[in-house]
This record gives structure tokens, C-alpha cells and sequence, in this order.
């Protein structure tokens, strides 16, 4: 079991995935898809890896020191993947926050999982999971643009029902 997963949130997990797997409806990458995927077919350095997961540096990063943790084996989003992929692949993302703070001094650090079946695939979009590990400074301004949106008590009241 992944080092950080406690054992009942990991059996718990596994259950619900097995009851679920079958209800899930989003489509399935054909084999050729993975054999494209330039995560399954990495030749970039590879800084640090598990058995689940591997670290190299972001191709078009937003700083320095911009990093993305990438399960070897594909899946197109979080829903996915087995728990033990998941815990393993976070684990390998704390342990590269962890680095980053300690060893490049970093201030802070923006973590970031993007899912868009609806964008085609580029340079910049990449059908296979991965983690953004993003180093952050004071007035670094990476998101200053970003505009919140206010929602109405009701409106929340709603979602919280939904979703729970």
C-alpha cells in the first residue's frame, strides 16, 4: 500500500471504484492513442519515480522549477485510475513540494490537475493524467487575472446538496 494511504480510506476506495467502474461514461483512449501519448513514451529526464509515477521538468513551464508528476500508466483522468496509482503518484508529488521548498527555496507551490476531453489534443493538451507542480513567489502574478464569480447562498446550498 502506497506509504501515506491509510489502509480503510484504501479499501474503502477500491470498493467504491469497483461499484462505480461500470457507471463511468467517458471514453476510452484506443490502444494507439497510448502508443502516440508522449507520456507513455517519455525521453525526457526523468528526475524522480515510484513504481506508479515519474517527476520531469515541464516543457512550456510558467517559472522555474515548473514540474509535472505523470503516472506511467495511462489514464485520461483521475476517475480512472486505481487508488493505489493515485496515492502512489501523490506521494511523488509531496515529495517533490518537499524538495522544491527545501532544496530551491521556494515560497510557495500551486498544485494543478487539468481535465478538458472538450479541447483537442496539442503541445499544451495531453490526454494522460499528470500533476502540475507549480513553484510560487510573492507578486509572482501567475493568476492575478483571474477573475472569482459570486454565487448566491441558494445557489451554494444547491451544489453542496449535489454533490454530497
Amino acid at each position: 500500500m502506497p506509504k501515506g494511504c491509510s489502509r480503510n480510506l484504501s479499501d474503502t476506495m477500491a470498493k467504491k471504484e469497483k461499484a462505480t467502474a461500470a457507471k463511468r461514461n467517458h471514453a476510452r483512449i484506443p490502444a494507439q492513442a497510448a502508443q502516440s501519448c508522449p507520456f507513455c513514451n517519455n525521453t525526457d529526464v526523468v528526475i524522480a519515480s515510484n513504481r506508479y509515477a515519474y517527476v520531469i521538468h515541464d516543457k512550456h513551464p510558467y517559472v522555474e522549477g515548473h514540474l509535472l508528476v505523470i503516472p506511467k500508466k495511462h489514464f485520461e483522468s483521475i476517475m480512472e485510475m486505481d487508488t493505489k496509482t493515485l496515492c502512489s503518484t501523490m506521494a511523488l508529488v509531496k515529495k517533490m513540494e518537499k524538495r522544491l521548498v527545501e532544496r530551491l527555496g521556494v515560497s510557495g507551490i500551486t498544485i494543478r490537475q487539468n481535465w478538458a476531453p472538450f479541447l483537442n489534443e496539442s503541445h499544451l493538451v495531453v490526454r494522460h493524467v499528470h500533476f502540475h507542480i507549480i513553484p510560487r513567489a510573492p507578486n509572482d502574478n501567475l493568476y492575478y487575472k483571474v477573475n472569482r464569480i459570486s454565487l448566491p447562498d441558494l445557489r451554494k446550498e444547491e451544489l453542496v446538496k449535489r454533490l454530497k
